[in-house]
């Protein structure tokens, strides 16, 4: 257990030590006593918070520590990232620039600086781990700068078909962009009639395909439902 050694006078602290379960010798009459250390240490989260103190207090019976917790600043992080940063081996955030600069000169994109990388990495500090983007197949270069491929799923009701006609249909899609260009729309394998098909149209709206059935032949046709679509997306 902590104890205080304290000055009767003027009631000053002397020092702090530890006895551990037994008690100190009675020394009162050296003009000094030991007092037993009551300490209040709330919880608090390092990355976020600061803990400061404590404040002490000699009472009759004991001597008080009290430490208090308050929110760390938006400067204080900013600034235990960048040192977090800056303490990487600098061969490491310059081989990890020299490798993403490489990448973007293929692919022509712009080249980016030793500063924002160590700023993409503070970013990532104390971030919770992202999950990877499925949606994305692969990334080439196109004339104007490199160009997405990606492929959404989702599961949709076509409803009915007329006979002999056109029939435009839209559906929910997650993820689609107003200006993608639709590459492909694949239904799943087997569930429509042979009599109908179908072309892509275009993304009619953000998260929404429009796609136009054809019937060709008489009697209209109402395909399983639901049915799993697939739909390539050039980006």
């Amino acid at each position: 257990m902590m104890y205080a050694l304290i000055e009767i006078i003027p009631n000053t602290i002397r020092e702090f030590r530890e006895f551990g379960t037994d008690m100190p010798l009675d020394v009162t009459r050296k003009g000094i006593k030991w007092l037993p250390v009551e300490d209040t240490e709330p919880p608090y989260d390092p990355a976020t918070q600061v803990k400061e103190g404590p404040t002490t207090a000699v009472l009759a019976d004991r001597v008080t520590r009290v430490w208090t917790v308050r929110q760390k600043t938006a400067q204080e992080i900013d600034d235990e990232k960048t040192s977090r940063v800056d303490n990487q081996e600098l061969i490491i955030i310059r081989s990890f620039l020299d490798h993403e600069n490489r990448i973007r000169a293929v692919l022509g994109a712009a080249q980016v600086t030793e500063t924002q990388v160590k700023n993409a990495m503070k970013g990532y500090i104390d971030a919770p781990a992202s999950a990877p983007d499925l949606t994305k197949v692969a990334v080439i270069k196109g004339a104007s700068g490199p160009v997405e491929l990606l492929r959404f799923t989702a599961s949709v009701t076509i409803g009915a078909i007329s006979a002999a006609a056109f029939t435009d249909k839209t559906f929910a899609i997650p993820g689609l962009l107003a200006a993608d260009t639709i590459l492909s729309v694949t239904f799943t394998a087997g569930l429509l009639p042979a009599t109908i098909s179908y072309m892509p149209l275009r993304v009619s709206a953000a998260d929404t395909l429009a796609v136009r059935f054809a019937k060709i032949s008489t009697g209209s046709v109402t395909p399983p439902a639901p049915q799993a679509i697939t739909v390539m997306v050039a980006r």
